[in-house]
């Protein structure tokens, strides 16, 4: 994947000086909440730009738009928004959190942008793969929440003591650098992974 040089340029960048709280730009699909993926629909209510929450979303397929016309119109009035305001899809992930839901794939390739521009990761889902987890301690510079907890993140967010969010961030950082910046990193983190599992069968 592709991670622009304007978002990897935010990673130095402390979350107390950042010009968003909570981000999410992407696709909304399937009608149902329950479906994989389908609940994205939900991120949409946690939207409060004067609170520094941004959900900016379009309905990717057509039976969504027949099935939820006004979300859908929702959604296209806040690409418009945000086109007025000029805000692009950069300028989002310089935010301290950003919303990471899974997809049709238990996992996200929205994960290495968001690292890359030191941006603290939501990953939202029930059945997230992460990746590396045998060599990084996600609880150390993530937060995962249930597909059906949404209305958690908010509360669950803004409690946490600023010292302890500027920890996850530079946490954030140093695990984009050691794994994800490049080919080689990528590399070293499968190696330390598969290598770590060998050190656990052979001590079983």
């Amino acid at each position: 994947m592709t991670v622009s040089t304007r978002a990897v340029g935010l990673a130095t960048l402390p979350a107390a000086s950042r010009r968003f709280f909570l981000t999410f730009a992407g696709s909304v699909y399937g009608g149902d909440k329950n479906e994989r993926g389908g609940y994205r629909i939900l991120l949409a209510r946690l939207h409060d730009p004067a609170r520094g929450v941004q959900v900016v979303y379009r309905c990717k397929f057509r039976n969504l738009r027949a099935i939820s016309p006004a979300l859908c119109a929702e959604g296209d009035e806040r690409w418009r928004a945000a086109a007025r305001a000029s805000i692009s899809y950069d300028d989002l992930l310089n935010s301290t959190f950003c919303l990471v839901p899974g997809g049709y794939h238990p996992g996200s390739g929205r994960l290495a942008e968001v690292l890359s521009a030191g941006c603290i990761p939501v990953l939202v889902g029930d059945d997230y793969v992460l990746p590396f987890n045998a060599v990084l301690d996600w609880s150390s510079l993530a937060f995962t929440v249930c597909a059906t907890c949404v209305d958690d993140i908010l509360p669950g967010l803004r409690a946490m003591p600023p010292d302890e969010v500027e920890a996850m961030r530079r946490n954030v950082v140093r695990a984009y650098r050691l794994y994800f910046t490049n080919q080689t990193a990528r590399w070293r983190g499968i190696i330390s992974t598969l290598s770590r599992r060998v050190r656990c069968l052979a001590a079983e």
